[in-house]
């Protein structure tokens, strides 16, 4: 992959010559770079007490076609998600096959900033048909992730859903439970502020009915052990979790999660990052506890997600900064 810092739209501008492209590769100015793991312009909503009034909430990224290959379908101008992964391209197992997510080089993800010139396989770019945005289309790798991850929970109606921490993904998920016809959800974070800005998103009722989504909070202070905050947290849910979800990446809430499972229920944790974690599988392979664990990356069908915006299954214009 070639990249360089840009001054504007124009790669001729650029310091550094980008290469012919290929006929399936796609030159693109990344307007809104992957921001995982960066701080309070992270993907946790929760975080944003005093939210710049451009920030962009979420992990993935967006950017404007500058020239295509004669195979990628793709017009000077379009604007696209964009999976920013940085792949070998040559290892034959992954890369030949296009899955680009199980490629074996050890740089697959790299630091980028906004304007940057990149060139991609077409296969790690999502056209966003008008109207969407390029703020929808940062957000299109975290409704992919949510798809991915309710389809692996399968919640159904009558079963009881624990999301845990306030976040893109969190509220997503559990916007796609309720299409499912899931009635009782309960959002659990350590700080009520944080759920104040789920319950913008999320229609809240303390109370149920056979009619209505019954969506609650809990709050669970720092410091609580796993034991004492899963127990709070069953408490004010009424009972056990058939499905779990850490929306936080969190692996310390490992242990809280896996106390509110019920026997047999399933456990979906979003951003496995560590290669070290101690927690109670033992414990969890007792209970008969099915565990996912989703990389925020990894075999996502952005195609997908796109057209769920497009048909109104899904809105995502509610998360983006408001002028």
């Amino acid at each position: 992959m070639s990249s360089a810092s840009g001054v504007d739209s124009d790669p001729a501008s650029s310091p550094i010559p980008f290469p012919p492209l290929k006929d399936d590769e796609v030159l693109l100015r990344l307007d809104i770079p992957s921001n995982c793991g960066a701080g309070l312009n992270g993907p946790y909503l929760g975080e944003l007490s005093n939210p710049p009034s451009h920030n962009t909430i979420g992990y993935g990224s967006a950017g404007t076609v500058l020239e295509a290959g004669p195979k990628c379908f793709l017009q000077r101008d379009d604007k696209v998600a964009i999976n920013l992964l940085t792949p070998c391209r040559r290892c034959h197992a992954c890369c030949r096959d296009k899955e680009y997510s199980k490629c074996i080089s050890k740089s697959l993800h790299t630091q980028y900033t906004p304007g940057m010139f990149i060139s991609l396989p077409r296969a790690l770019v999502a056209l966003l048909p008008p109207p969407l945005t390029l703020e929808e289309g940062s957000l299109i790798q975290v409704l992919a992730l949510a798809v991915k991850m309710v389809n692996k929970a399968d919640p159904k109606p009558g079963q009881g859903v624990i999301v845990l921490g306030v976040s893109c993904l969190g509220i997503i998920f559990c916007l796609l439970a309720r299409a499912r016809g899931v009635r009782q959800i309960m959002v659990v974070d350590r700080d009520d502020g944080r759920l104040n800005v789920a319950r913008k998103f999320v229609r809240f009722l303390e109370t149920q009915s056979a009619d209505t989504v019954a969506v609650m909070t809990c709050v669970v202070p720092e410091g609580t052990d796993a034991a004492n905050g899963a127990a709070a947290v069953v408490q004010a849910f009424g009972r056990e979790a058939d499905v779990c979800v850490n929306a936080t990446g969190e692996y310390g809430l490992m242990n809280v999660a896996s106390k509110t499972v019920k026997s047999g229920g399933v456990y979906v944790h979003a951003g496995v990052r560590e290669s070290e974690v101690s927690w109670d599988v033992l414990g969890m392979w007792r209970e008969d506890i099915t565990i996912h664990g989703e990389v925020c990356c990894e075999d996502l069908n952005y195609e997908e997600a796109v057209k769920m915006v497009m048909l109104g299954e899904v809105s995502l214009r509610e998360f983006c900064p408001q002028e």
